[in-house]
């Protein structure tokens, strides 16, 4: 399948590179989107079930992108929990686990997957040079750090601080002060 997305992002004039990421995105952003479903549905809080929705509209939006680069859509399963990508497929399993602990623990795989999230989209978009591939990386990021600002606001109210896995603490910190 990589050497067909490969050959036809370069027929689309997408380095290789290019296609990978957006590929790999789009099943990132349906991982958040079947936990915040699951662990929304498990723990029946409203944060995780807003945030779902705004996956949903992630996912359409890098799936529009890979059907404009004619792209094959790693989502071949629409199934919740299951995953083409192998890490994908045993993070799924590993933040279910973690986030049924506690509403806590809930949160924390909220704000990691996002922490994720941010820095994926981030590394992606130093990557291209497609502007209109640049537009939809602005706008997932500009929702990936809106969900982290308010994953750390219902940790932070909870007396609890998430540390970053992926992102810096510099560049948390900015995120969770800005509007």
């Amino acid at each position: 399948m990589m050497t067909t997305v490969i050959a036809l992002a370069i027929a689309q004039s997408l380095s290789s590179s290019e296609a990978n990421a957006l590929s790999y995105l789009r099943e990132e952003e349906k991982l958040a989107f079947d936990v915040y479903t699951e662990l929304g549905t498990f723990w029946n809080l409203r944060i995780f079930k807003n945030i779902a929705r705004a996956e949903a509209k992630h996912m359409s939006s890098v799936q529009q992108l890979l059907i404009e680069f004619k792209i094959p859509d790693p989502i071949t399963n629409p199934k919740a929990g299951e995953f083409n990508d192998i890490e994908l497929q045993k993070m799924y399993k590993s933040l279910i686990k973690q986030g049924r602990v506690s509403e806590i623990e809930a949160l924390k795989v909220g704000a990691y997957i996002e922490d994720k999230d941010i820095f994926d989209i981030r590394k992606a978009s130093l990557e291209t040079k497609n502007e209109k591939i640049r537009m939809t990386y602005k706008t997932l990021l500009q929702g990936s750090e809106n969900h982290m600002r308010a994953f750390y606001k219902q940790l932070k109210n909870r007396n609890v601080t998430y540390k970053p896995k992926f992102i810096t603490e510099e560049e948390l910190s900015k995120i969770v002060t800005s509007n």
